[in-house]
C-alpha cells in the first residue's frame, strides 16, 4: 500500500521512476488503483478464492507490464528488474497454485 500511496500523492521518487521508464505520468493514478485492487482482492481472497485468483492474475499482468517498461527503457541492471521479477514469480506461483488446487 506504500507504493500506491506514493503514486496517489505523486511522490517525486515515484514520478521520477515513471518518467525514467517512459510511463505516462498522467496515468500514474491507474497504477495506484490497480495496486489497491490487488490488495483488496488478496484480502477478500482469504475467504473467497475467486477473488484471490482475479487479484493474482491482475498482479501477473501488472508485473509483466512493469518488466516490459523496464526493458523498453533499457534498464537492465538487476537492481531495477529483480523486484518486479520476484513479485511476478510470487504472483504467478499463487495463481498456478490456486488454479491447480481448485481442479
Amino acid at each position: 500500500m506504500h507504493s500506491a500511496h506514493g503514486k496517489i500523492v505523486r511522490q517525486e521518487k515515484q514520478v521520477a521512476g515513471m518518467r525514467a521508464v517512459g510511463f505516462p505520468v498522467g496515468r500514474i493514478g491507474w497504477l495506484a488503483l490497480a495496486e489497491l485492487a490487488a490488495v483488496a482482492g488478496l484480502l477478500v481472497g482469504l475467504f473467497w478464492w475467486p477473488a484471490r485468483v482475479a487479484a493474482s492474475a491482475g498482479l501477473v499482468a501488472y508485473f509483466i507490464g512493469a518488466l516490459i517498461f523496464l526493458l523498453r527503457a533499457r534498464l537492465t541492471r538487476v537492481t531495477f528488474w529483480f523486484p518486479a521479477a520476484a513479485f511476478l514469480a510470487a504472483s504467478s506461483a499463487l495463481l498456478v497454485f490456486d488454479l491447480v488446487a481448485d481442479s
